[in-house]
Parts: C-alpha cells; structure tokens; sequence
C-alpha cells in the first residue's frame, strides 16, 4: 500500500465525513491533507491548497450535499491537473444525491445505501485510494486512452467497465478543451448504453446527462438543453417522480436555462427541484436552501424582488440553522441577500450583509479565497452607489487582486472587476488609469475561450466614453461600433458589471 499524500475535498457540511476518513487513511498507513486540520494559522488558502494538491498522489472528492462554490472551485483545481497528479477520485457518500455534473463521466465509489463506518464503505474507500483491479487499471505512466484500450482489450467493447472507461477519457477531452471530441465519445457511450442497459437504466441516465454536459460545453445550449429535458423525462420514468436525484437534474436543467436567459422555464424547474428536495430530504436541509437560493436569482432577474427577498431570507435561515454562522454557504445567503437589498435601493441593508459575508468568508476560507473577491466587488459597487469612490476603489483592489492570484488574468470575473475599478478611476478623474483597466478586460476577453463574453460590449462602451472623454473621439466611436456589434449600446454609460 502506498503511504503517500492524499488530499480531501469536501463541503463544510459534510466535515464529520471528512474527519471519518481522514482518520481512516492515517490508520491505514496514508498521509491524508485536510485543511480544517492541516492548513496553518495565516497561511495563505488558495496558495495551501494547491500546493497540496501539487504534493498529493490522490484526491479524494466527497460528494454528499449540495456541492457549494467553494467545493466546485476545489474540484475544478483537482481535475485541471494533469492526468494522474494527483489521481481524482470521486466518492459517493451515504446520503449524496447524485454525482455533480462537474464529475460526470468519473468512476465513483458509491457509499449510498451503506453506513460510512461500516466493514464494506471502509473497503471500498481503502481499495479506491490504492487502485483495485490493475488489469482493466492504467498504471501511472499510463494516460486514459491507453487504459481504454486496455479495457476493451481486457474486458470487451460493450463491458461496463470498459463503458466506464470510455466516459473517464471523453471527461479528460473535455477537462482538456477537446470539447467535440468528448462530444462524440459520450455520443457513443449513449448509443452503447442504450444498447446494453436498456433506455430505462441509470447507467442510460448519466450517460445522456455527460452528453448534455459536452454539448453545454461546446456553446450548443438549444441541443444541450434538449439532451437534459429527455433526461429530466427518463428519469422520472425510471426512478419516479419523488427520486432525489431527479431534483438534482431538475436543477441542473433549470442552471442552464437560466444561464441562457429562459427565466420562466428555470423558475418552474428550480420550483420542482425544490419540492423534490422538501418531501426527499426535508424543508430544513441545506440543499433545500441551495435550490431557493437559486430560484431567488431567477426571480431577482425577472424584477420580481420581494419573492426572490423572501427566497433568499428563508434559504440564509435554513443554511444557518443546518450548517451555523460561519459556514460559506451561510456566507452566500448574506451575499444573495445584499444583492436583492441594493436592487431595492436600501444601500445600507446592503452593505450590513456583504460585511457579514466578508467576515464569514475570511473566517472559514481565508482572506484570499475567490468567493472574496465576489462579496468586495459587490461591497465596492455598495459604495460606488454611496459616492465613497474611494472606500469602492479599495474593495476593487482587493477583489481584483484576489481574482488575478486565484483565477487567472484571463478569466471572466477579473475582466468584470477591472471594469468596475475603471468606473471608479474615470470618476476621481484618472482617465489613463481607468483606460488601461479597460483596455486589459478587453484584451483578457479575447484571450478567453468564450467567444461571445457577455460583458465585452459593455466594456467596449465603457471604454469608448473614457476615451471620449479623454478626447480621443475616433478611437472611442471604434469601440462604440464595436459595443453595437455586440450588442451593447453606444450611449455613454458607465456601469458596474
């Protein structure tokens, strides 16, 4: 057995589960890495993480309640790494729901049905760590094509595991930006599991959402969304109407038709997602709280501002009374709440709650974590509306140095906080510095793999009225003929992203 490091991620809620386990791998002779135990006092979150990650041989992900931001960001780290450094392993744990869409593809230990501590999940996890089956296994030198061969050399084209192997090498294609690729290996791990496991199987079930999952991935929403509504329809077929892992395809379908601006579609499945939750899991469990959430949002963008308020307050008392004050999806409740606070003009109310998430998340994540970044870039756009440019420009800073270490210069959210940061500059009367802020969230766009940005025409207007203002009229009706191009609107109007 190897006596290697293996890192633990894990939601907040689920943090007995994780002590369980890392106490388990320590009595087996594993070096476990957990940060509620490992990560020092003032070390740096983001920077510890990942140098963990780095040093680690395994990772274990452990799926059980709804997965939060913080969670999805972990995971993210752990799969962009390249293949086998560390190797993900994805586990099920007792009371999951369903593997996330984010794991789609990923061989699982699956611990449902089964008590954590019991002879069979301890097993299973120990067997998982140190790799069962080596013939239909790839060595470490080994990537997953070659261990795709090796399982249909081994075990046969329409074998399970060789099906299973398929998906983890069409989700490696697809963690890679090979997104056609994936596309069309999970099309075949479809039509194979179609074939052997019949429509009406849950085997058929994932595969189909992996498919969704690609297609989402290759910007072709109207086939993406097809994919999940024939998913949605088969699982309720074959697992009834009341299954909890029809809430979770639910809401996934309700994520991407929201994302797509389907507001009235996403509301009623986020409404079915919520109902599911409530007669599976009870009105009081914090996945429950994570679906309202989400239909606060949907409400919020349609206008409708005292249902999404009263989403957002019932899912904060929910997620506090479950998970307790410090907690980051507690920290979110205070943050959803702010939003719809300052969409109702009570700036003050506002503020109280991007402070308290602040404070929770530097308490429970560390001040450098990129969820930060999102609170004090709303807490600058809170006194940007008061008029405190300078107390805006602060948070702006921090929020843009947060997102620049964590995310990456080319990544959507530093290009947004960069524009507000302009906003800030242009009215203190730095007009140089509010252009080169803009000048790198456009050129940050066009180095990003989503075409089509949704703020790049807002960011090509902002910068035509700094340019304008500059007196720089030719330059700036360039990048006014560009905003229309987009979309956008070509009459000055600074805004906050």
């Amino acid at each position: 057995m190897s006596t290697g490091q293996v890192f633990i991620s894990y939601t907040r809620q689920d943090a007995a589960a994780a002590d369980f386990v890392a106490s388990l791998l320590s009595s087996a002779g594993l070096t476990p890495w957990l940060d509620r135990r490992d990560l020092t006092v003032g070390e740096r979150w983001v920077s510890a993480v990942s140098e963990a990650i780095d040093d680690a041989d395994v990772a274990l992900i452990l799926v059980g309640s709804e997965p939060s931001r913080t969670f999805m960001a972990e995971a993210e780290t752990i799969l962009s790494r390249p293949a086998g450094r560390p190797r993900p392993v994805p586990v099920l744990l007792p009371h999951a729901e369903a593997l996330p869409s984010f794991l789609s593809g990923r061989t699982a230990v699956d611990l449902r049905g089964l008590r954590l501590q019991s002879a069979e999940a301890v097993a299973d996890l120990l067997q998982a760590v140190v790799e069962r089956n080596p013939e239909a296994r790839p060595t470490p030198d080994e990537d997953l094509r070659t261990a795709l061969a090796r399982a249909s050399r081994v075990l046969g084209e329409d074998h399970p595991d060789t099906i299973t192997a398929a998906s983890n090498f069409a989700a490696s294609l697809q963690e890679s930006g090979d997104y056609e690729n994936a596309r069309a290996v999970f099309a075949d791990v479809l039509e194979r599991s179609r074939r052997i496991f019949g429509e009406a199987h849950p085997n058929t079930v994932t595969a189909a959402a992996n498919l969704a999952s690609a297609l989402q991935a290759l910007g072709r929403y109207d086939e993406a969304q097809w994919q999940l509504r024939q998913v949605v329809d088969l699982a309720a077929r074959t697992l009834g109407p009341d299954h909890p892992n029809l809430g979770v395809l639910h809401s996934n379908l309700a994520n991407l038709l929201f994302d797509t601006g389907h507001y009235e579609e996403a509301e009623n499945h986020y409404r079915i997602a919520v109902l599911i939750g409530e007669n599976a899991l009870g009105p009081d469990d914090p996945a429950v709280a994570v679906r309202r959430s989400n239909l606060g949002n949907v409400l919020r963008s349609t206008g409708r501002l005292q249902e999404a308020r009263d989403q957002f307050e019932i899912a904060l008392r929910v997620s506090e009374n479950a998970l307790g004050p410090d907690h980051p999806d507690v920290a979110w409740g205070h943050g959803n709440l702010g939003n719809v606070l300052r969409d109702t003009g009570d700036l003050a109310g506002a503020r109280e709650q991007y402070e308290r998430a602040i404070q929770i998340g530097e308490r429970v994540l560390g001040p450098d974590h990129p969820d930060l970044a999102i609170w004090r870039n709303e807490m600058g756009n809170v006194l940007h509306d008061l008029a405190d440019l300078a107390g805006a420009r602060a948070q702006y800073e921090i929020a843009l140095r947060i997102t620049d270490e964590a995310l990456g210069p080319d990544h959507p959210e530093t290009g947004a906080v960069r524009n507000n940061l302009s906003s800030v500059l242009w009215e203190m009367g730095d007009l140089t510095a509010a252009r080169a802020q803009l000048e790198r969230a456009i050129d940050s766009a066009g180095r990003d793999p989503v075409t089509n940005h949704p703020d790049l025409a807002i960011w090509h207007n902002n910068l035509g009225n700094v340019l304008a203002a500059s007196g720089d009229k030719a330059t700036a009706n360039e990048h006014f003929a560009r905003a229309r191009e987009l979309g956008g609107d070509n009459e000055p109007s600074q805004t906050d992203d």
